[in-house]
């Protein structure tokens, strides 16, 4: 019988997790016999900046570092400068928004010179167009006129007249006093302008009253029609009386506003118009003085009245 072979050992026929001292020693050789004899040591990770949000240096060239190749280049982004770092300084200088200061205005003196200006101008002003319109307006006309009359009493009772306007007049007021048994007697007639003239029936009441007894009674009446008066005396008696007539001339009703009235008529609107432009203008001094000056005119009249007084007491 044949001797059987015994088959040799070989490195082909271990399994591929059976490391023995052998191959680690291989694998160290072949590692070192593959590495250049002048490699450097390695170097960490470097940093690779691709710009800034400042203004680029143009005067020095910008630069960066290749993590791979190991080697300063040039970086055509800009300059690397700190970015987010928390500090503030290192903020500076680049755009950051600087909001202003908030600085408190300073609170304006009180003008005290226009106060008085204003204090004085609205009653400077006053008198100015008084003096103004009395000088450039016409003559000023009368439209009144008196007369007085005496008449006799039939039994010293009734009393009868006919008055005498002129053509552009009309009898507006009568009135009369007597005194009789120790009592004063008033007697008066009132006519309406608009109710006065030739051809109206309309009659105007003649009133007595007496000032002792608080008393008005109608004793008489007045016609426009014939411009008759008549009345007669109740619970006293007298033989005369002395009537005194108002006559109005007619264009006093008639006559239209003139220069003086409307001038007068534009100065309150003129002086509200001032106060408000003066404190929209911001003019606080003049407005003030505008409005003390309204108060000035209402006293200056007492104070006028005031040193008449102290003038003529002796004082």
């Amino acid at each position: 019988m044949a001797e059987e072979e015994t088959p040799s050992s070989s490195n082909d026929d271990k399994p591929f997790f059976a490391i023995d001292a052998e191959d680690v020693a291989e694998a160290a050789a072949a590692a070192t016999s593959a590495a250049p004899s002048s490699a450097a040591t390695p170097q960490p990770p470097q940093s690779i900046v691709l710009g800034t949000l400042s203004k680029p240096n143009s005067t020095a060239e910008s630069t960066f570092v290749s993590g791979s190749e190991g080697e300063v280049k040039a970086n055509p982004l800009g300059a690397a400068t700190p970015q987010l770092t928390g500090d503030i300084n290192a903020m500076t200088g680049q755009g950051m928004f600087a909001a202003p200061m908030f600085v408190p205005e300073a609170k304006k003196k009180f003008m005290w010179g226009q106060f008085f200006i204003g204090l004085v101008a609205p009653p400077l002003i006053l008198f100015v167009v008084s003096v103004g319109t009395g000088v450039l307006e016409p003559e000023y006309d009368d439209f009144w006129r008196y007369e007085t009359v005496e008449l006799s009493g039939q039994d010293g009772t009734v009393f009868e007249h006919q008055v005498a306007p002129a053509s552009d007049e009309f009898m507006q007021h009568i009135f009369t006093e007597f005194r009789d048994q120790g009592n004063n007697y008033i007697i008066q007639c009132d006519t309406d302008y608009y109710a006065n003239g030739a051809g109206t029936n309309e009659e105007f009441p003649v009133f007595q009253s007496s000032q002792e007894g608080n008393y008005a009674a109608e004793i008489g009446s007045f016609f426009p029609s014939n411009q008759t008066l008549w009345f007669s005396l109740w619970n006293a008696s007298t033989d005369s009386l002395l009537v005194e007539i108002e006559y109005v001339n007619e264009e006093y009703y008639e006559d239209d506003m003139g220069f003086s009235d409307g001038v007068f008529c534009l100065l309150p609107l003129a002086f509200i118009a001032g106060t408000v432009a003066a404190f929209v203008r911001g003019n606080r001094g003049l407005g003030f003085g505008i409005l003390t000056s309204l108060g000035l005119m209402v006293l200056i009249p007492f104070l006028f009245l005031f040193f008449i007084l102290l003038a003529f007491s002796g004082m």
